[in-house]
């Protein structure tokens, strides 16, 4: 029964989904495009080991910011992610900022004199 429902999404994409809640899970999950070539571009700027501290504009929800950083950025840790300006990020990590329109900006934190 799973295989048929996998290959049906092969097939159909979402509109293949039935349940409720497969549904409603797919509309929070992928609500931007561009997700997948976003964070590929942040994967690119980033160093083994780097923690992020991801920058949104304000009003975006920060758990599905959270969720979606953990799910691309796998072998990074994630210090939180915070709205644009905000001074509360940690001053070691890597700030991501992404913008309203899916801009990125990868700055580091530069060494203590």
């Amino acid at each position: 029964m799973e295989l048929d429902r996998a290959v049906d999404f092969t097939r159909e994409g979402a509109g293949s989904f039935v349940a409720h809640g497969e549904r409603r899970w797919h509309e929070w999950a992928y609500r931007r495009d561009d997700l997948p070539a976003l964070f590929a571009r942040v994967r690119v700027c980033l160093r083994d080991g780097d923690t992020v501290a991801l920058m949104v504009p304000r009003g975006q929800p920060h758990g599905w910011w959270q969720v979606m950083a953990l799910y691309y950025l796998p072998d990074h840790q994630l210090a939180g992610v915070y709205d644009i300006g905000d001074r509360t990020a940690p001053a070691s990590s890597v700030r991501v900022r992404i913008d309203w329109r899916g801009g990125v900006h990868v700055a580091r934190p530069t060494a203590p004199c």
